[in-house]
């Protein structure tokens, strides 16, 4: 999907250069069980994690560093041992479907002074509006399944609940 992009030196990671900043586009390999991205590869700073960069990965937590801005469009979609993801204060933007059908990912967090984001037990919300932006699907403690998300535009979401 992405063209020209590179490895980095240590070999455990494929990003490309955008705005700047280096976006992560994949893992060498098949990484399983506890990631933590790192905040620099080959000296350029992390900036963004690419569309479908981790899909259907066996990942069960991922932490994100601080220099993370966006997340893109299926990042981390159908990975279904995904159990917790920690999201940075830096994050401003998240693409859609960015963590679709993760069925046991049971916990957003979200670093304090996010000026976008923000976690309530778990649970993503929109910080400005409190509008819910991710009922995580795993989450045991609702009476309702798992909420479908429908984009209508890169920055507004509805959220409709199947009962």
């Amino acid at each position: 999907m992405w063209r020209n992009a590179s490895t980095d030196a240590s070999g455990q990671w494929m990003y490309v250069l955008e705005d700047g900043g280096a976006t992560i586009t994949g893992h060498v390999g098949f990484p399983v069980g506890d990631l933590s991205i790192p905040d620099e590869l080959d000296s350029l700073r992390i900036t963004a994690i690419g569309d479908y960069a981790f899909e259907s990965s066996i990942l069960e937590r991922i932490t994100l560093p601080d220099t993370v801005l966006s997340i893109g469009n299926g990042a981390f979609q159908w990975c279904f041992s995904l159990t917790e993801i920690t999201l940075p204060e830096s994050l401003t933007s998240i693409g859609q479907t960015a963590w679709d059908s993760c069925k046991n990912l049971t916990r957003i967090e979200v670093s304090p002074g996010n000026p976008v984001y923000a976690s309530l037990d778990g649970v993503l919300f929109d910080q400005s509006s409190g509008i819910l932006y991710t009922y995580p699907c795993g989450k045991e403690e609702t009476p309702i399944s798992c909420p479908m998300v429908f984009p209508l535009s890169a920055d507004t979401r509805l959220m409709v609940v199947v009962r």
